[in-house]
């Protein structure tokens, strides 16, 4: 799930957005049998999910690409830059994102 700020103006209370992201998470779990990923900015995650009873079992995927994430961050991805370059790769678009995983390569293939 993608959650962060498209606009910066009439942003929905914390609340709303707990209870929407909460039915959410509920809805892709049961249709897929899988824990989605909630992917999101340190800012985002301070406003809308710091707070927030989802449980944990959630994955944290963190955007940062000014800083590394906060250490207090419990994050498993980490996208670190929007326009990255990478040896062998051929698709259509110059630049390409660019993740770390916060694990092994063991850990990351239960994932999928």
């Amino acid at each position: 799930i993608d959650l962060e700020y498209y606009r910066s103006d009439d942003l929905p209370d914390a609340d709303t957005v707990r209870e929407n992201l909460a039915e959410l998470l509920g809805r892709l779990h049961a249709e897929y049998g899988k824990t989605p990923i909630i992917y999101t900015t340190g800012t985002c995650y301070s406003e809308y999910l710091e707070d927030a009873d989802l449980g944990t079992d959630y994955l944290l995927w963190i955007r940062s690409v000014l800083t590394p994430p906060a250490s207090s961050l419990d994050w498993t991805f980490w996208q670190y830059t929007p326009r990255g370059l990478l040896e062998g790769y051929t698709g259509g678009e110059q630049y390409i994102d660019l993740n770390v995983f916060r694990g092994s390569l063991k850990e990351l293939q239960t994932l999928g």
